[in-house]
């Protein structure tokens, strides 16, 4: 918690230390008192990514909360892991997807565990065509649509899908 304004030496120490960090861990990223966001929010505002050169970033909960801390999400992201939580609204994690999207842009490694329902993903994974690696680890309705889309991926190496149910030919849902 910080209990005064940030000095530009606060500052400049913190940007050398985000400079170094490749690799993050979110954990009960709720437990972060609101000074230490609103301080990060005044320096860096919230265009700036936290963490200029994170190349992995897991554990990352799309709930409620989650569009107060976007600013974790970085361009440089190559290996993403995101865990959609049960009561999360629909519109929300849309909300969390586009305001991520330049960070999602640049992800190769993508590991999704969507606990909100079995209809698709809350992220629509199926349109990030430079994934080489996918991971779904929770049961899905496998639409056309989707099936469509991994099949056009040049790069996908490792698919790796729960499926709940796949469509019939002539279009229905098995």
């Amino acid at each position: 918690m910080f209990t005064d304004e940030l000095t530009d030496v606060d500052k400049a120490r913190y940007d050398v230390y985000a400079s170094r960090v490749r690799e993050l861990r979110v954990g009960k990223i709720e437990d972060v008192h609101a000074t230490v966001w609103f301080a990060f929010l005044t320096h860096w505002g919230p265009q700036r990514p936290l963490l200029p050169n994170l190349e992995r970033m897991a554990g990352f909960k799309i709930n409620s909360n989650s569009l107060c801390y976007i600013m974790l999400f970085s361009p440089t992201v190559r290996q993403l892991e995101l865990q959609v939580e049960s009561q999360v609204e629909p519109g929300l994690a849309r909300m969390v997807v586009n305001a991520a999207k330049p960070a999602l842009a640049s992800v190769v490694r993508l590991s999704i565990s969507d606990n909100s329902s079995v209809t698709p993903s809350a992220i629509p994974f199926w349109e990030l065509k430079q994934l080489q690696h996918l991971h779904i680890a929770s049961p899905m309705h496998l639409t056309d649509t989707i099936i469509r889309s991994l099949a056009t991926f040049a790069h996908l190496a490792h698919l790796e899908l729960q499926i709940h149910s796949i469509p019939e030919p002539g279009g229905t849902e098995a």
